[in-house]
């Protein structure tokens, strides 16, 4: 069929065939028009590949959609079909090189920093992603980063791609950070982390903007232990606080473990036979395996108490300690701390600047204290190794940690149950569990 001068008119007048496609050939050199028995009209450009066949010519004849009537011009299409084959002509296959660039362009919309951060969090969440002990990152790492690029980073660099952004770009994000209070130095961390995952990825290269940047805040808080008043005003605040928070504030007294492991807790967790919530390896940040939580009476007190409150607010929630709506863990621990604070101050109390995880400085420090004598010697301590395994730290006694593989909830059961009602005991005396609060704060 002789090549035609296409015009809309005349395109416009092309008929559709009973069935097939009828091939219509512009005067532009490998360009056609195909009209299907649907009545759709598709630009072709129509190649063979210099150099690609036998002996050095030409190659195999190659079809390329390149466009839709009316969507692409006349003009558009014969522009478009010169191109390809200019580049045929170059030995240059017009398909593997819109697939090239397809793929640059993919790459280009994945190093945005959007776009990136949100790979991160998907491979975190997959346990793609190590720490510093070379394990999958915890729960808890995983939700302060989420944050730190919910409400820092992602609002103010999530357009620019990451090779793009400048040192000086970096440092006025933090300059605005910094002046709003949020967490400076989390945001720094959370970007140098970033940057490494997408060097990883092949999302970035050469230098990371924030390789020179320094941390700001200078640090505000040395841990420490708690001294007895300070637990007993801790006790009785978290008391008048009520359901969720109170009763995980005085679980974490109790067990010295880790906020997130008390407070993501859930009933599944929960061994009814033993008394014993098992933290599901998951959860655990030393990811080392699962890790079996031994709860003095006075623990399991608490959470028949706090099975009531479910029962009667939240029945269908998995968690032990949840949200207003029973869908997630509780969350939203500073305004509760500051409202504990307030409540102490109310009870005749001078708080001094602490932490929640203090009460697990606490619990150990208290733990390795023992019982002591009229002259202040330590009669009788837990050892080393139960206190770990209490409060599920990597054990490092001897070869321990790296040869042992025995099953530490089995072997340590009993002696982490003693160590858990003696400390039961002992905060008990300190606290006057059966007395009233007033009298127990004065």
């Amino acid at each position: 069929m002789p090549s035609k001068n296409l015009t809309p008119n005349m395109i416009d007048k092309l008929t559709r065939p009973i069935r097939g496609t009828k091939e219509v050939s512009d005067i532009t050199k490998g360009l056609f028009l195909y009209v299907t028995s649907a009545g759709a009209k598709n630009w072709f450009a129509v190649y063979r590949v210099a150099g690609q066949g036998a002996g050095g010519l030409a190659g195999r004849r190659v079809k390329l959609k390149i466009g839709v009537w009316p969507v692409m011009s006349v003009a558009e299409a014969r522009a478009e079909a010169t191109r390809i084959t200019a580049l045929a002509a170059s030995r240059i296959d017009p398909k593997e090189e819109s697939q090239r660039q397809q793929e640059a362009e993919e790459l280009d919309r994945l190093g945005i920093v959007g776009a990136v951060a949100g790979a991160w969090l998907q491979a975190m969440e997959a346990g793609q992603i190590t720490g510093s002990r070379k394990r999958p990152v915890s729960r808890n790492t995983y939700r302060n980063r989420e944050t730190v690029l919910r409400l820092h980073i992602t609002p103010r660099l999530g357009g620019f791609a990451m090779n793009d952004f400048t040192p000086a770009v970096l440092g006025r994000m933090l300059q605005d950070i910094e002046r709003t209070g949020g967490p400076v130095d989390g945001a720094l961390k959370t970007i140098k982390a970033l940057w490494t995952f997408a060097k990883s990825r092949g999302l970035a290269h050469g230098e990371a903007p924030s390789a020179d940047l320094k941390p700001r805040q200078a640090k505000q808080h040395e841990a420490r232990a708690l001294s007895d008043d300070e637990l007993r005003s801790i006790w009785w605040g978290a008391e008048q606080l009520g359901y969720p928070f109170g009763p995980a504030i005085q679980l974490l007294m109790l067990t010295g473990q880790r906020k997130s492991e008390i407070a993501d807790a859930q009933w599944s967790w929960f061994n009814a036979a033993r008394g014993t919530p098992t933290i599901p390896q998951a959860m655990v940040k030393n990811r080392k395996g699962s890790h079996e939580v031994v709860l003095a009476q006075k623990g399991i007190d608490i959470l028949t108490d706090v099975a009531r409150y479910h029962e009667a607010l939240h029945p269908n929630s998995p968690y032990i300690f949840t949200s207003a709506a029973g869908k997630t863990p509780i969350s939203g621990w500073s305004k509760v701390l500051v409202r504990l604070e307030d409540i102490r101050k109310e009870l005749g109390d001078a708080p001094q600047p602490w932490r929640l995880h203090e009460l697990r400085h606490t619990f150990i420090t208290r733990a390795r204290d023992g019982d002591e004598n009229a002259d202040g010697e330590v009669v009788w301590a837990p050892a080393l190794d139960v206190i770990q395994a209490t409060v599920n730290h990597a054990l490092s006694v001897g070869v321990t940690g790296v040869y042992d593989h025995g099953d530490m909830a089995r072997r340590y059961r009993i002696q982490k149950r003693e160590l858990a009602e003696w400390w039961g005991q002992r905060l008990g005396e300190i606290i006057a569990f059966g007395s009233g609060q007033q009298d127990a704060v004065s």
